[in-house]
């Protein structure tokens, strides 16, 4: 899910006290990004400064839309491409933005508080 980058504050805010309180069946990682000018992302997006959340929930399939329910209650994302999602595809979703033959890798750090 990405939100325009004037959102941040509050998106941030709103994650640290919903992360804390989630079930252990959701994750989500908070990031600052550029949109890639590609597929998935919508053109209007493409080259845009966002934030975002990048979700993933490892509970029964049934319950899934009723987890993400107070998510996108809070405020509407920009982009909502949360959905069932199928691992293989995590590992090519994005080869079509990255050139190839390049190492591309993704790198986060563990913090306690915001």
């Amino acid at each position: 899910m990405l939100w325009p980058m004037e959102d941040a504050m509050e998106m941030m805010r709103w994650y640290r006290d919903f992360i804390a309180k989630a079930p252990d069946d959701v994750y989500g990682f908070f990031a600052f990004l550029t949109v890639p000018p590609g597929p998935p992302f919508p053109e209007h997006l493409h080259n845009k400064k966002m934030c975002g959340i990048v979700w993933c929930y490892t509970g029964p399939i049934k319950n899934g839309e009723k987890v993400f329910k107070p998510i996108r209650k809070f405020k509407a994302p920009a982009l909502d491409l949360v959905g069932r999602f199928r691992i293989r595809c995590s590992k090519v979703c994005t080869d079509g933005i990255y050139p190839p033959g390049l190492q591309w890798y993704w790198k986060a750090d563990f913090v306690r508080t915001f």
